[in-house]
Formats: C-alpha cells, structure tokens, sequence
C-alpha cells in the first residue's frame, strides 16, 4: 500500500465486482424482456455479450 492508501489488487477486485454486477444486471434486464435465447448465446459469445452491454446501456440511459 503506497502513501495515499492505494491499493492495486483492492483496485482490480472493486473494478472485478463491478463488471459482475453490471452482467448481472445484463441478464436481469434480458430475462425482464424475455430475451432467455440472448442470454443463453451472451453466456457463451464475449463478442456477442459485449454488444448486448452495449444495448443494455443505451437502454438505461433512456429509461
């Protein structure tokens, strides 16, 4: 731990937590829009998973 209290690995695992919470979220959300297919292939394809996150956010920005 440096001077001003920071600590990388604690840095990491809070940005870790919140990446999970927001797939969480994710799924939440397509499971809310019975998008079950989304989210079974989301599970599987990064790429695809990312573009869902991507649609999500836009989503809640305007909700």
């Amino acid at each position: 731990m440096g001077v001003l209290g920071y600590n990388a690995e604690k840095h990491l695992q809070v940005i870790q937590d919140e990446s999970f919470d927001t797939v969480f979220d994710l799924y939440e959300w397509l499971f809310d829009n019975d998008r079950v297919s989304d989210a079974k292939r989301a599970s599987k394809d990064r790429e695809f998973r990312k573009q869902l996150l991507e649609e999500y956010a836009s989503a809640s920005k305007n909700e």
